[in-house]
């Protein structure tokens, strides 16, 4: 007996060749619907909008806009620091580069229009992979174009309420943020398609291509995502654990000589990220969040992992068994593995909170695992959901009506009118999605700059964006601001470096990053009060100075929970282990840092500082640079813009 029954279905090559092209109008239609939705989005603002390209593309419906100073970087050619104009292009910056390389290809050949045909082919990938996927568990080419449409859309917006409930949040399938699921999504369904092939077809024999395919995967997987690829290595083991025991003479041929190319393959992709990793400074890991801890109490983090997507897969899979307890036995038991698949995937993302913590000895953004729990949950409810649950109820519905011919006209019309609902339900999903997000008046990062009191932000940034244009500051290169917006606009799209680098982009050490956000300060002319104030601010200071450095929670501080103030210690203790970007600043700390900027007033700052651009917003309003070395250029309802005298410009620059 095997633990998943052999299914018997298409070929593998043709069900390639239907995902990336599908026989029915119904499975096209969607696939183009979902391959357009970032020109769609696009479309939305360049219709509703009057502004700069380069602005419609940082304004993506959701994410971090600091991954494209990486992108930009990497179009360049750079791999190394991409801030700072003193060091630009030293050292290898430890980002994996498979998130990124698709859209700095793109934007090497064709600047912004180049990140909206990556964006485009991300898209079409995704639908095809997700598509794939289902057809290996079983699932028709409609129905599986419908999961993948349903997944590509904002379609399970309308789950929110529920999901909010289950602590599910509101991110759950394929979302905008870029890279991160926007691009790493492509490489998880493209490895999980693989263990798919051998899950449910372990008695075929692969080819030496299907091997080397399945080393690129897993390598591009790793090179993206490398908490889904812990995953992931976890969940292989049962699969080939079933390959074994499913094996017949000759259905795996020579495996050693497989396994070579499956390796072989697989260092060929992920060199790169080895060598990223052997280069990463240990004080920038603990920049980035990591921290040490036991191996022994990593194990007990298993404590902390929320039950939650297991119990909803676990539901899932008894409906199946109830829906399905009356069909053949087969048909049973190929669901059930279906369910076993999902369950697999979940277990093995439960346990891998506490298992790589306790491999890599440190903590690493441990909310990474409950985000992954939650969605391999919710895509096997959604595949044993439209594979089994639904099928099964309608074969009943056609037992009850099989003798009715009105029955039998209706059994051929409302598929017909579900799918065109779908579609057209899927189409406006992604316009209103367009529209939304063309009508965002905020800054991208809302939570960290708000900047209502002063008008909308996006249009004052895009009159700054035509501005910066200009002919007037073609020659300047080197920008300092604290609004992470503007700088990485400034870089990105106008190819410029940062006088004070962005901490998480920049791989500049903590006393080159202290010593310009404090230089930038006392050149504002900033008060020991002020400057203490701008540290305290928790979106200044991530950003521009400590990126997860001085992030507190139950289970760790940067410093002993003595060193913080008692409204400090009662917001650590509010905080669990998933907590990894509220920061607290160690009253020691504090004291160092401030006699550090006490001290800069004695020493002239010497590096290279082209231009400012200043907010109108409380921090910055009664700021500004010495009129007699920069004069304003520009000013609207949010920014400033100075530009250092030409003659100071000269002899700097020289």
């Amino acid at each position: 007996m095997t633990f998943c029954p052999p299914q018997k279905g298409p070929p593998l090559r043709q069900l390639v060749r239907a995902a990336l092209w599908p026989a029915s109008t119904y499975a096209r239609g969607l696939l183009v619907l979902v391959a357009c939705r970032p020109l769609i989005i696009w479309a939305a603002s360049r219709l509703l909008r009057v502004e700069p390209l380069g602005v419609t593309a940082l304004y993506r419906p959701g994410g971090d806009v600091q991954y494209y100073e990486l992108v930009a970087a990497l179009a360049r050619g750079t791999l190394g620091e991409s801030n700072l104009w003193e060091t630009y292009g030293e050292g290898l910056h430890p980002f994996p580069l498979a998130g990124i390389a698709l859209h700095a290809l793109g934007f090497a050949l064709a600047g912004a229009y180049g990140l909206l045909l990556a964006d485009t082919l991300v898209a079409y990938a995704f639908f095809v992979l997700y598509s794939l996927l289902a057809r290996l568990l079983g699932a028709r080419e409609n129905t599986a174009s419908t999961l993948a449409g349903f997944a590509a859309s904002y379609l399970f917006a309308a789950a929110w309420p529920i999901t909010d409930s289950l602590g599910f949040w509101r991110d759950l399938y394929w979302g905008d943020r870029f890279p991160r699921p926007y691009v790493t999504s492509v490489f998880v369904y493209l490895a999980l398609s693989v263990l798919a092939v051998l899950w449910t077809r372990p008695r075929e024999p692969r080819s030496i291509t299907f091997f080397s395919v399945a080393g690129v995967s897993a390598a591009l997987l790793v090179q993206s995502d490398i908490y889904s690829a812990f995953i992931v290595s976890l969940a292989t083991l049962p699969v080939l654990l079933n390959l074994w025991r499913t094996r017949s003479s000759g259905s795996l041929g020579p495996l050693s000589l497989r396994l070579a190319f499956f390796l072989s393959s697989f260092a060929l992709v992920v060199w790169p990220f080895v060598l990223q990793k052997h280069s990463t400074t240990a004080a920038l890991l603990v920049r980035w969040g990591a921290y040490p801890v036991s191996r022994l109490h990593a194990l007990t983090w298993i404590r902390e992992v929320p039950p939650a997507g297991f119990l909803v897969l676990a539901g899932f899979a008894a409906l199946t068994w109830l829906a399905l307890r009356r069909s053949l036995p087969e048909r049973r038991a190929l669901a059930l593995s279906h369910a076993a698949f999902w369950l697999t995937l979940v277990v093995g993302a439960s346990v891998s909170l506490p298992l790589f913590s306790a491999v890599l000895g440190q903590g690493l953004y441990p909310y990474m695992f409950p985000d992954r729990i939650r969605r391999f949950a919710l895509d096997g409810a959604l595949f044993l959901f439209a594979i089994a649950i639904v099928p099964a109820a309608l074969a009943r519905f056609r037992e009850v009506t099989h003798n009715n011919k009105s029955g039998e006209s209706s059994g051929r019309f409302w598929p017909r009118m579900l799918g065109a609902g779908f579609t057209l339900a899927v189409a406006l999903s992604i316009v209103g999605r367009g529209v939304q997000n063309a009508r965002r008046e905020t800054h991208t990062r809302v939570s960290w700059y708000n900047f209502e009191s002063l008008g909308s932000y996006r249009h004052n940034f895009s009159e700054l964006a035509y501005e910066l244009k200009n002919a007037r500051y073609s020659n300047l290169a080197v920008l300092g601001t604290l609004d992470q917006q503007v700088h990485v606009y400034w870089q990105a799209f106008h190819g410029g470096y940062a006088f004070v680098p962005d901490a998480w982009v920049s791989i500049a050490n903590e006393a080159e990053l202290e010593h310009r956000f404090a230089s930038f300060a006392h050149l504002l002319g900033a008060t020991e009060a002020q400057y203490a104030g701008l540290l305290g601010t928790s979106g200044l200071q991530i950003v521009f100075m400590s990126v997860s450095k001085y992030a507190a929670n139950r289970e760790h501080t940067y410093a002993p929970l003595s060193d913080y103030t008692p409204e400090q210690r009662a917001r650590i203790a509010r905080r669990g282990l998933f907590v990894a970007f509220q920061p607290e600043l160690p009253e020691s700390e504090l004291r160092r840092l401030t006699a550090k900027y006490r001290a800069r007033a004695q020493h002239p700052e010497t590096r290279r500082l082209d231009l400012v651009v200043l907010t109108n917003d409380a921090p910055f309003r009664d700021l500004a640079p010495p009129a007699d070395r920069f004069q304003r250029t520009f000013e609207n309802e949010i920014f400033r813009v100075y530009v250092r005298n030409e003659r100071q410009l000269r002899t700097n620059t020289n």
